[in-house]
């Protein structure tokens, strides 16, 4: 009788266990194929241009020529998981990462900002955002030299890339001490 209740015993658990690990199986499968296909349909990292990106540049005069130079001097290689590319010209003024390029130029025009438009106090440097040309543009509004950042797209989650650039130029650009916007602190 012992006997009877330990087979029973020992199908019960096999008709148990077996269907669970099945779907833990599959739930690992599932897992493992979803992180390959994020970076690539074949499992690999997809590849960046390297062809130059244009961009247009401002003319600067010695101040600001100088002041972009130690900001671009100090820009990494590699900004949210991007790799830097060369830019057609302007490289002591402007900078370009990934595919589509997310561009950064030193020396634009400072942007007007009205008395109730949205200003973004972020990592110690306040910016606006516009809409471009298929892309969103971030500008400082209390350096004295502006940055502005275009992020091509419809805009969603492009205030992550001024937030990347924000603690080089808080460090390199120096601050405006009259003119700045409310809100930006």
């Amino acid at each position: 009788m012992a006997d009877t209740v330990t087979r029973s015993a020992a199908r019960l658990a096999t008709f148990i266990a077996v269907p669970i690990a099945v779907i833990v199986a599959v739930g690992v499968f599932a897992l493992v194929s979803n992180a390959r296909s994020a970076q690539d349909p074949q499992g690999e990292p997809s590849a960046v241009s390297s062809e130059p990106v244009a961009v247009e540049l401002p003319s600067l005069d010695e101040d600001q020529t100088v002041a972009c130079r130690a900001l671009l001097a100090k820009l990494p290689d590699t900004a949210r998981s991007e790799q830097r590319r060369p830019v057609t010209e302007g490289a002591e003024q402007a900078a370009a990462f990934g595919d589509p390029a997310v561009t950064l130029v030193c020396g634009v025009d400072a942007p007007e900002v009205a008395p109730t438009e949205t200003v973004y106090p972020m990592d110690g440097v306040c910016w606006v955002q516009a809409p471009g040309d298929g892309a969103a543009v971030w500008t400082t509004v209390d350096r004295q030299v502006p940055v502005a950042v275009t992020v091509p797209g419809d805009g969603a989650g492009s205030g992550e890339w001024a937030q990347a650039f924000g603690k080089i130029v808080k460090q390199q650009l120096r601050p405006l001490k009259e003119g700045v916007p409310s809100g930006c602190g």
